[in-house]
């Protein structure tokens, strides 16, 4: 993605934007797939990296470019808004790597939902990378490729899953709106399984507990 987003700086403007819409844009869904897999099967399916453009390639487009236009034109108000709605509308890409068919309205709308009173503790997770990205500079990136991107990639997903656990409980939307055309053996029902069974632990825990007492 880097060599050929540096390749359009030949052709200013144009290939700029081509390489963010091509390139960018459905790898960064397909690299989601990829990881979403590996975390709730223990699978890696590298054909995930390119599903950006095997599943409504022009959906993923369309919907991450309208994200993309309306953070800009709310930055374009001062930066401050941009920020903001950046943040609001973080997880889109993510919502899109689940269900490649979902309008952009629904997506902007459901991003907006999971990020509500919660952009400020986006914010802290990121900024707690810092030193870790510090850390990576001083190493001409090595180390940002060997730990510190992977590290801040899987956290980043694990809470887009949990805050996504928290908006709407065990009634997923992805998973009733999701029409079975990308692989539904592992998008529905899986993000909560992790969750589901901590809970279950507890209250067998709980429930020895009170055995014991007794």
């Amino acid at each position: 993605m880097g060599a050929l987003e540096g390749l359009a700086i030949f052709i200013p403007g144009v290939g700029t934007i081509a390489a963010t819409l091509l390139v960018a844009f459905p790898i960064s869904v397909g690299t989601i797939r990829l990881i979403m897999r590996k975390r709730n099967t223990g699978i890696t399916q590298m054909d995930d990296l390119f599903s950006g453009y095997k599943v409504n390639f022009g959906n993923t487009i369309f919907v991450l470019f309208m994200t993309s236009l309306f953070i800009f034109l709310w930055t374009l108000l001062f930066i401050i808004p941009g920020i903001v709605k950046s943040y609001q509308y973080f997880f889109v890409p993510y919502i899109v790597a689940e269900n490649p068919n979902i309008n952009y309205k629904d997506a902007l709308e459901m991003s907006r939902k999971m990020t509500d009173g919660r952009k400020m503790d986006i914010f802290v997770l990121q900024l707690s990378f810092i030193g870790w990205f510090i850390l990576s500079c001083l190493t001409a990136g090595i180390f940002g490729i060997c730990y510190v991107n992977p590290y801040f990639t899987l956290t980043m997903q694990e809470c887009y899953f949990y805050l996504k656990y928290m908006t709407f409980g065990d009634t997923d939307p992805l998973a009733q709106n999701f029409n079975g055309q990308y692989t539904g053996q592992f998008m529905q029902g899986y993000q909560y399984q992790n969750y589901q069974n901590n809970s279950n632990n507890s209250q067998s825990s709980d429930a020895q507990n009170n055995d014991f007492d007794k």
